[in-house]
């Protein structure tokens, strides 16, 4: 699904959607330390950053495995995305977020599953691992 929202991006604009303002932020895990490692993950996040990059005027990061060990490492990566200058002088009207990694899914809540996370049990999920929530609502 994210890569066809990816391709119908034309120029920072979204065609049908009134010309919005795109930006995009992408992360990948490959590597787990207590967990299965993945192996495309962090390439598939780093083709969708490029196809976003290459749009103009949309501002894009790029997240990879060193500096998503934890949950808090994630959410501190993604608060200093929002802080960016270029996004705070003409914020995104559309902001994509992608992610390619582990995830575990409790209930109805998703959680995105950062590389040093150790969920060996159910209580492990909230104290290791980022609520898809608790990221949405940040934006």
């Amino acid at each position: 699904v994210e890569c066809e929202m990816v391709a119908c991006l034309v120029r920072g604009k979204v065609p049908g959607w009134g010309g919005l303002r795109v930006a995009g932020l992408c992360v990948g895990v490959d590597n787990y330390q207590h967990m299965s490692e993945l192996k495309n993950a962090a390439r598939d996040a780093a083709s969708v950053h490029q196809k976003l990059k290459s749009i103009h005027n949309c501002h894009s990061m790029l997240i990879l495995n060193d500096k998503i060990t934890t949950a808090g490492a994630l959410l501190g990566s993604v608060r200093k995305y929002l802080r960016e200058p270029n996004l705070r002088k003409d914020p995104p009207q559309v902001l994509l977020f992608y992610y390619a990694g582990h995830g575990i899914q409790e209930g109805d809540k998703v959680y995105l599953v950062p590389g040093g996370a150790n969920v060996e049990e159910a209580d492990d999920v909230q104290a290791d691992c980022l609520s898809l929530n608790t990221l949405l609502q940040m934006f």
